[in-house]
This record gives structure tokens, sequence and C-alpha cells, in this order.
């Protein structure tokens, strides 16, 4: 799919000094500290003037001659200092202190209820290109996504936030910095409002592409309407005119790919540079600018800190997670009180940047996932009766091995160094520690490695799979079948049809995914290990779910408009990745054929005793009693 970069510049490398502009420099500090302030929003409301400062606290800002307003210095957790503009004179020296505000922490209560914990997730999962906004003078931009209560959810506010993320897209810094911002609605206006979050939350990461989550839980945020979820780029001085010379010099030597665009937006005629997805600079949050989410959706950008909230012309791809309690569900089914392990840990991360793309040329060889888009792994210790227990959680479809190396252990028992366990969907049990004695102090060290896959399955390569059509009707197959990746079909064939009895672990354009091979695929696990992979799909056609278990020959959906279906087989390799492979068929009652010998037109059958090979007793019972797979 063609992504294109919506970029914002000022086409000024660096300010000019004029007649009635003014330079105003210096640092912010706490005043209470005399630490400085990182990231403080500095600007003149709804303007095109406005920066941040850097991480030292310190600033630079021009301001010209027809903006002789208010200079305010805006933190986070800090009282706002406003500033006559006509009062102050050109300078390298100020400094500015900025109040704490105190708060009154709350008494949180834990109370295990009766009713049941709910979650939810808002927002938008689709994206078609990307957005970057950037200045070389200002700094502060944003983008911000309307997160609204649909009827279909049937939400009870008041609710509460525990986590956001949002889409990156080609990040090209080594390490790129972004800070999550929730604001309620303004009731008059409709933009972006007051500040819900007390505290700066920055993360920084070095994802190419992904997923960028942020827990925000431990600010027990209650939310009571409609709000805002925002991320900021936080870009330094030399970072912004590092990303000016870049896009300045593609300009220069590709003019005739860079176009001057306009979007109409609520009847609003919005312009934009559209880099045709040939380019890339900086760090880009996912959009998507179809019609579909245009109407569903609503968001907004600004340029500048405090910088005027304007509609954006695409959506803005990012999620919130909430849940109708404060505490999460997990921590009562561990037990209230459960302490997450996160310094002490290290993940061994499986193809984060890695991208493996099933319509490429590759040979029968082990290849990495798409992109991992969330952490499917936790590890809890919970305190209990003189001892500690280790608890994991998989929140992923797929099996992980756990290898767990203890150091430095003191005053448990039994000692350990190291540990292997296997862990299957959801939540698992690992072992028990003691503790020795009575003074309740003890100590240790762990590292911990996780691998996906049961290294206790071994794949049949020679399992006969369903051909993917419609029970007898003739099929035709892809000219690229020897060379491509995927096995490819052609038309009639209008829907496709579970080739082997599995669990559905991802869906097309699908949300919220731990490890998949392909962006846009539906994937099934099958009981050896093995994978397969499902393209071309119509997302709004299936009749699946994810987590389901389907069997063979149910109907998955419908294919896409105007593509052939095309599937791929998988297994593990042992090492946490993935190797292609070749898939035989069943062409008819007595003939088993490798794909690469196949004839161009397939009469397809489904024979009986392949469909039940692994269907239990009961499942085989519902088989004989309905028949209705292909319905």
């Amino acid at each position: 799919m063609k992504k294109s970069v919506l970029l914002v510049c000022s086409m000024l490398l660096f300010s000019l000094r004029g007649i009635g502009q003014k330079t105003i420099s210096g640092f912010v500090y706490d005043s209470e500290t005399k630490a400085p302030i990182a990231f403080t929003n500095i600007g003149v409301e709804n303007t095109s003037v406005g920066t941040l400062s850097d991480e030292d606290g310190s600033f630079s800002i021009t301001i010209p001659e027809w903006n002789q307003q208010i200079l305010a210095f805006s933190a986070l957790g800090y009282d706002r200092v406003d500033l006559p503009i006509a009062n102050l004179n050109d300078s390298s020296g100020i400094s500015i202190y900025l109040r704490n505000i105190p708060m009154a922490l709350e008494t949180v209560e834990i109370v295990i209820e009766r009713e049941r914990q709910k979650r939810f997730s808002l927002g938008n999962g689709q994206s078609n290109g990307a957005s970057l906004y950037a200045d070389t003078i200002h700094a502060g931009s944003a983008m911000a996504l309307l997160i609204e209560n649909p009827g279909g959810k049937n939400i009870d506010y008041p609710v509460f936030l525990q986590k956001a993320q949002v889409q990156i897209v080609n990040n090209t810094f080594s390490e790129f910095k972004i800070r999550t911002r929730v604001y309620d609605v303004d009731s008059i206006t409709g933009l972006p409002g007051k500040d819900l979050l007390n505290e700066s939350v920055v993360s920084r990461s070095r994802i190419k592409n992904g997923w960028l989550k942020v827990d925000l839980s431990k600010y027990q945020l209650q939310i009571n309407s409609d709000f805002f979820i925002v991320f900021e780029w936080i870009l330094d001085s030399k970072e912004r005119v590092f990303l000016y010379q870049q896009y300045r010099k593609y300009f220069r030597n590709n003019p005739e790919r860079v176009k001057f665009r306009r979007a109409t937006v609520a009847g609003k005629s919005i312009p934009y540079i559209d880099y045709g997805g040939d380019f890339y600079a900086g760090t880009s949050f996912g959009i998507s600018n179809s019609a579909f989410d245009l109407r569903d959706h609503i968001s907004f950008y600004r340029l500048n800190s405090l910088g005027e909230w304007r509609r954006s012309s695409s959506i803005l791809t990012a999620k919130v997670h909430l849940s109708n309690r404060k505490i999460l569900e997990e921590d009562f089914e561990i037990e209230s009180g459960a302490e997450a392990l996160s310094e002490s840990l290290s993940f061994h991360k499986i193809g984060f940047n890695a991208s493996l793309s099933i319509d490429d040329p590759i040979p029968v060889t082990a290849n990495s996932f798409y992109a991992r888009r969330d952490e499917p792994v936790s590890v809890f210790v919970v305190r209990k009766d003189g001892a500690i227990e280790f608890v994991a959680r998989n929140r992923s479809q797929y099996p992980y091995v756990l290898h767990m190396n203890f150091d430095n252990m003191r005053n448990l028992h039994p000692m350990k160094s190291k540990d292997t366990v296997l862990l299957n969907p959801g939540l698992n049990s690992l072992f028990h520690l003691s503790i020795v004695l009575a003074e309740d102090q003890y100590h240790y060290e762990l590292s911990v490695e996780e691998k996906i896959g049961n290294p206790n399955l071994s794949a049949d390569l020679e399992y006969p799979y369903l051909i993917p059509g419609m029970l007898e009707s003739v099929i035709e197959k892809g000219e690229s079948l020897t060379t491509d990746v995927s096995d490819s079909f052609r038309s009639p064939v209008d829907s496709i049809y579970v080739m082997r009895k599995g669990i559905v672990t991802a869906l097309p354009n699908g949300e919220e995914n731990f490890d998949r091979v392909d962006e846009n695929a539906l994937e099934v696990y099958h009981s050896d290990g093995t994978v397969m992979v499902y393209k071309n799909l119509d997302f709004l056609s299936l009749k699946v779910k994810k987590g389901e278990t389907v069997y063979p020959g149910q109907q998955i959906g419908r294919v896409l408009p105007g593509t052939d279906p095309s599937v791929a087989a998988y297994r593990f390799d042992g090492d946490g990745r993935l190797e292609r492979l070749e898939i035989s068929y069943v062409i008819t009652e007595d003939l088993v054929l490798k794909y690469a010998e196949m004839e161009a037109g397939v009469f397809v059958v489904h024979p009986e005793e392949v469909i039940k090979r692994e269907l239990s007793k009961r499942e085989q019972l519902r088989y004989r009693e309905n028949r209705l797979y292909q319905k």
C-alpha cells in the first residue's frame, strides 16, 4: 500500500533578525529544587509562535513584530507563567522559575468487587500513510485523536485509562522521544481543552516500525466523558534543523515527486505536502485517510507549543485501553499486591524490526515475524505466606519457552541457578521459593529470555492440507506458484476455507496483535506447531474471530475484490524464527501432490477422512450430524 508523508516545515533554516523581532532565550527551572525542567511548552497561545525547552531546560524563541501578546511557559505539574512580551527585551540569559503544583495523594482502597472487570479498546487501528510535523524554528507539534464512546461499546462512565499507543512508521532516528498527553473536550469549540494528566509522560524508543505503547495505569486517571489522546513530537533544535536539511535536499533533487495537495475535511480545504512514500526522515505517526476512518473519527494537529489546534486531513493511528476498575484484572487473579518485575528482567525480543513479506520470492529459509505490536509475556512475583511465587502471563495465542537465570540468591529455598518453563496461553504459575529466615529479607537477581514456539512439537511435513477452495469447484493455480513464498490460486475462487484444524492467531488489519507473520493476513496455528497464513481476504467478510478454533472445510471469508487468494505454511525453527514449508494438497481421494507438481486446473475435493483426521470424537459427531462447515 502506498504511503504518503505529510510534512509541515517552516522553510527557514535559521531565524532572521528583523526590526520589531525579539529573540528570547534562557532556561526554565523548578522554583524549589532549581533543577531544569525539560520539554516545557513555551509560546504565544493559538499562534504560530511556540517551542519546547531542551532536555537541559534551555530554550530560544523568536517573536515576530506583529505578535506582542503574552509569552506563556507551561509544564505539566507546574503553575503556568505568563509574561507580557512588550516588557521583554532581546535577551540571551533569562531564567524562568515554575512553581510545582502540590498534589494531594488520593487514598486508594483496594476492594475485590463482585462485578467482573471490563476492558475496552477505543481509537483507530487502521493506517495507510504517515505524518510528520517538523519546523526548524518552532517545536511542540502534536496530533490528537478524539476518543468517543460509541454506542456499540456500551461503556458506562466513569472508566479508568490504562494504556495508550500510537503507530510509529519509518522512524529514522537512533532514538526518538514522544510525549503522551490527555485532554478533555472543550465544551464550546470541541477542540482539545484542559490537560487531564498532571505529569509529563515522555517515552523514549528505538523502534523503526510498530506500536509505541505507553502505560498510564499508575496515574489512575478517571475518565468521565469523551476525551483526546495526544502524542507530541519532542525534537531539540539540532534534530529540527537536521530534518529540514533532509527534506530540503530531497525536494531539490526530486521536485517532480513532491506534491502540494489539499484535502477536504468537514467541509474545509486543508493543505499538506505529499512526498508520495518515496522518502522518509524523522519519526512519523501512522495515519489513515480512508473515507471510512474520516467518517468515523476526528483528529486535530498543532504546529507548535500552545499553537492553534486545527482539523487534520487524516486520522491519527492511535488507541487507548480503558477499564471499569482502577486495578487490573490480573492483579486479582495473581492476588493483589503483585510486584511486576521490570529492571531485573531482560526480555529477548523476536524480530522487532524485521519484516517478512509474503509476496517476496524467497526460497525455503528461516525468516522473522512481520513486527510484534505488543509484548505478550509478562512476569510477576507474588508474596504469600512466607514464600514468593513466580507467575507469568502469556497473552499470545502461541506457546512460549521461558529461560530463567538466577544469580546471588540468598535466604530462599530451593536455591536455583536456572529454570526453563513452557508458557501456554493465559496465566502460568511457575514455581514457589520459600523465605528461609523469619527476618524476611531475601535477595535474587534474575534475567529472562523468551522464545516463541513449543520445542516438544514436531511439524508434520507431509500433512495433506485441504485446498482452500469451495468443495467440488475447479480452481487454477497462480502463475508464480513455484517461485513465490505463497501458493496462489486464481478465480473463480471467491471464498476461502480452512485447510486444517487450528486456532486463529491474527486477523487481516487486526488490532493488538502480539505475534503475526503478515500485516494483513488471517493466520491459524495448528496442533503440530505449524502456522498457515491466508492472504488477500476481505476484512469485512470474515466469519471467524481471533482465538476461535476453526475446522477443516469451514468458511473463513471472501477474497478481497481484484486479488487472488494465497496461502503459506511455516514452522518455528527452534530459535524463535519461522521457516517456510512446502504444502501438500489433497487433490483427489487417493492422490496428494506437492504444489510444484499441480496441474493448471484442480478439482477441489475435501475427503471426510482428512477432515476428521484431527477432530475429537465430539467434533466428529458434530461433523456427521450437520456437515455444515461450508455454509
